[in-house]
């Protein structure tokens, strides 16, 4: 028989973190995607954040039919902020990494397995992380995750890849998070363990601002398999369609920059996303404003749709009810996916005789996407955001 220390060199410890919150409805599935790991020596860490539906019952259930479940507590008081529940796990957690597995999202059997054998070749990686897939309520797959943005100079996102952090760090992270879900990523618990508190007091960017400090100090890899599934629904903690949780966005995205400016060098790049951020301070208002104005306009006899698939489209057919949805989103980088059971379509797909009226999202494109849509024959009403 190996001994404990010849063990933990060949198969090393991984601790699973599950921070729960009145995700009763998608817990059966997390649960099982950790127990059908093709990687098995891991230990379990259930947390959850005092939820008022059927999650514990659920959670105690589990923590009896498997004997890796190492630690189960339920918070008296919500913390308020996920990343409490990061903390918390990580104060018991030994592995030599962390999945911290959201309770809404699931995993494909070789996540662990997969990640763990391209971090185990280069002890220099901070984050390994995997492509994700994003799925509704019931589980079917409405798109993927979109990595590419106009100020990057390519999509790295298209092949696997081991990078130096800062180099994401100056010419990446400024832009967007590129970690753009949680349980789509393994973590040197070390370093994890070393940078979690920096950002205890943020609830929107705290995952973001962990990575960028982990990423100054180690590499960063990125496996272009899609073995998580995200879940996109109402109750989503990454939600931020509404006027009031942009505006906390907002603010701690700027606490993002001061950190840029103080650990790494500002590329162009990254004075763009502060720029862009800023100018588009104020597009929530704006949101509620077209809101407003479609309503208006809207004949129940005609069809209305949006043009073009961003936050402001995420707001509107969030804000809406169900008898007034909008028939499509008209955005051809994401046609043959959907957002709440509304179809993204390319314009060539779109029947101009059934429209009444098409809200342009796009303020920098609002000219030219009216002049594509006058090329396609649509004569009713165009809304701008």
């Amino acid at each position: 028989m190996l001994t404990s220390q010849r063990l933990d060199r060949q198969n090393p410890l991984v601790s699973v973190i599950v921070p729960n919150f009145n995700h009763r409805d998608f817990l059966p599935q997390r649960v099982q995607s950790i127990s059908e790991q093709l990687y098995q020596y891991i230990e379990i860490i259930l947390l959850d954040d005092c939820s008022n539906d059927d999650s514990q019952a659920i959670l105690r259930q589990f923590k009896e039919s498997d004997a890796r479940v190492v630690h189960c507590e339920f918070n008296l008081e919500n913390s308020g902020r996920p990343i409490s529940q990061w903390i918390k796990g990580l104060q018991v957690a030994r592995g030599k990494y962390v999945w911290i597995a959201e309770s809404d999202d699931f995993s494909d059997s070789n996540f662990i397995h997969t990640l763990l054998g391209v971090m185990e070749s280069d002890q220099r990686i901070g984050i390994g992380y995997c492509a994700s897939v994003q799925v509704d309520a019931s589980s079917a797959h409405v798109g993927h995750f979109e990595l590419n943005s106009p100020l990057f100079e390519y999509n790295l996102w298209q092949k696997d890849f081991v990078l130096d952090g800062k180099y994401l760090v100056n010419g990446y992270f400024p832009i967007r998070n590129i970690i753009p879900n949680a349980s789509a990523a393994l973590f040197n618990r070390e370093l994890l363990v070393k940078h979690i508190y920096k950002a205890a007091d943020f609830s929107l960017v705290a995952d973001w601002i962990v990575y960028i400090h982990i990423a100054l100090e180690s590499r960063i890899a990125f496996v272009n398999q899609p073995l998580n599934y995200c879940r996109v629904h109402s109750t989503s903690v990454t939600r931020s369609h509404s006027i009031a949780s942009y505006r906390r966005m907002l603010r701690e995205r700027l606490s993002i920059f001061r950190t840029l400016f103080e650990h790494a060098n500002m590329t162009t790049h990254g004075a763009s996303a502060l720029k862009q951020m800023l100018e588009n301070r104020h597009k929530f208002v704006r949101a509620e404003r077209l809101y407003a104005k479609i309503n208006n306009a809207h004949s129940p006899n005609k069809l209305y749709g949006l043009y073009g698939f961003n936050d402001i489209a995420k707001y509107i057919v969030d804000r809406t009810n169900t008898a007034h949805l909008p028939a499509f989103v008209i955005d051809k980088s994401k046609a043959g996916n959907q957002y709440n059971h509304i179809p993204i379509t390319a314009i060539e797909d779109v029947d101009m005789d059934d429209v009444g009226v098409i809200a342009i999202l796009s303020l920098r494109y609002a000219a030219e996407m009216e002049d594509e849509l006058r090329k396609r024959g649509f004569d009713g009403e165009v809304l701008i955001v």
